[in-house]
């Protein structure tokens, strides 16, 4: 699947960039490049940069933007004011009417000429979120809150903290664990109690605070998913796990979860039952002070092992399954105790399958399809004469030199006077090859649901992988024959 280059972006792996291009910054995620807003180059979504980050201009966070009290605005030019609100002389201030009189925003004349706040006369009669307020009808919000229909609401994942709210933060989205969640401070992942959303006093319960992170705490035989693999209680490494995450055990090279060893080194050996290295002790009778240690050597010369055992730790261990054949005892050796994979239990190969062999290497065995034979008829059911054809799945030879009358018996079930005659179209020999037989019954009498049966001396009949036949026995049914049956096909 293609991924297509994040704008912004000079060099990315998947979705993710990883170096911005000049003028551009990534952000907090390492995803995405945002160009960088105040530089005085137009970038990305930026409508405007003037170079700077004032408000009320007619650029502001690189999105055009006009003066206060503006209805109509293009490309930060106001083209016309809000209602009670008209151009000043130079058009650029929106200046309001108070009484048919243009007056500033602050201030205004009731009909008894006296002056007043515009705010503080109509803060009484609006909203306390309205900062603007005109005949009981707001006109604009304080920061953080939305006109809408004169009345002001705050939306949580605007971006921004309405002032007077019970919004404590808002970072524009609604996804938990990034320090703001639902316009609340959060703690950081795992932390009970925290200081804003940054310094945290206390951990959750299997927790313990590391710097400003609450990490679990390894060792404790608690395993905290996500975080660790295993937890075997204690901090020793080459036991399986080892700062919480999965290890092999000592002396072995290869393994998977919970200390399951699959391969040891030279100088360990696998015990099949338990699936942990053993180390070897070997005695050198040439280098080795006997007398310094003759209790050892004594106890050690009492053990004496089986055919296919070792001795490890004064204990007799089965090399049966240690990946490792040893021709002398061993058939095959695939590196486990599990039969029914080509090599069994006892290591001695299974039937329909095929290993390869190899002294001290472990065996490699596939599955491999006995050859079979097939009966076809090639007759009408309702004739006299049934011609049979007789084929194999397999090349296949046999093992000494002998006529097909004497690897095979064929009968009629039940009994009846008939005879039987065989046409070799290709013959079984001793070379390789795909035999063919025609066998023809004629019927001498009317007989009810005949059945024909082959039986082979399976043993003797061998294809390429040296595999027997997979049955030995095959039938092939006929319909009744009635008399008339019978003579009809005889005239």
């Amino acid at each position: 699947m293609f991924n297509y280059l994040n704008e912004g972006c000079l060099e990315q792996i998947d979705d993710k960039c990883l170096i911005c291009q000049e003028g551009w910054i990534q952000d907090e995620f390492l995803e995405h490049c945002y160009p960088i807003c105040g530089d005085g180059i137009i970038q990305g979504q930026e409508q405007c940069d003037h170079g700077n980050l004032i408000s009320n201009h007619s650029c502001y966070l690189c999105q055009y933007s006009c003066i206060q009290f503006c209805l109509i605005c293009q490309f930060g030019i106001c083209l016309q004011c809000q209602h009670g609100f008209v151009f000043s002389q130079n058009r650029q201030n929106c200046i309001f009417v108070c009484d048919g009189i243009i007056q500033e925003i602050e201030t205004c004349q009731n009909q008894n000429n006296i002056q007043f706040n515009v705010s503080n006369k109509f803060q009484q009669n609006c909203d306390l979120r309205c900062q603007l307020c005109i005949n009981q009808i707001c006109f604009l919000c304080d920061i953080g809150w939305e006109l809408r229909d004169n009345q002001c609401y705050s939306f949580c994942g605007d971006g921004l903290i309405a002032l007077h709210s019970i919004e404590q933060c808002d970072d524009g989205n609604q996804i938990e664990n990034d320090g703001c969640f639902g316009c609340q401070l959060e703690c950081i992942t795992n932390c009970l109690s925290c200081l804003d959303n940054e310094v945290c006093f206390m951990c959750q319960e299997n927790f313990q605070l590391e710097g400003q992170l609450c990490l679990p705490i390894c060792g404790d035989g608690i395993i905290i998913s996500g975080f660790e693999d295993c937890d075997d209680g204690n901090i020793e490494p080459n036991d399986g796990c080892y700062q919480c995450k999965f290890e092999c055990s000592q002396g072995c090279l290869n393994c998977k979860n919970e200390q399951v060893c699959k391969e040891c080194n030279s100088s360990y050996i696998l015990n099949n039952q338990t699936a942990i290295c053993q180390e070897i002790k070997q005695l050198d009778y040439q280098n080795q002070g006997l007398n310094e240690n003759p209790n050892e050597f004594e106890d050690t010369l009492n053990i004496v092992c089986s055919k296919n055992f070792i001795l490890i730790d004064n204990e007799c261990v089965n090399q049966c399954g240690n990946g490792m054949l040893n021709n002398k005892y061993e058939q095959c050796d695939d590196g486990n105790l599990i039969g029914g994979d080509g090599c069994s239990f006892f290591c001695i190969e299974e039937d329909t399958f095929k290993c390869q062999n190899h002294q001290d290497s472990m065996s490699i065995c596939s599955f491999i399809k006995p050859p079979d034979f097939m009966l076809y008829r090639l007759s009408s059911q309702k004739n006299q004469t049934q011609t049979i054809e007789l084929r194999f799945t397999q090349k296949v030879k046999l093992l000494a030199d002998l006529s097909f009358e004497e690897i095979a018996v064929i009968n009629l079930i039940p009994q009846s006077h008939e005879i039987i005659n065989i046409k070799p179209i290709v013959k079984l020999s001793t070379t390789f090859d795909n035999p063919i037989y025609q066998i023809f019954v004629e019927f001498l009498e009317p007989v009810k649901d005949p059945v024909l049966q082959i039986n082979f001396n399976q043993l003797i009949i061998k294809n390429e992988h040296d595999l027997d036949l997979m049955r030995n026995q095959m039938q092939i049914n006929f319909d009744y024959l009635k008399k008339s049956d019978i003579n009809c096909t005889s005239q």
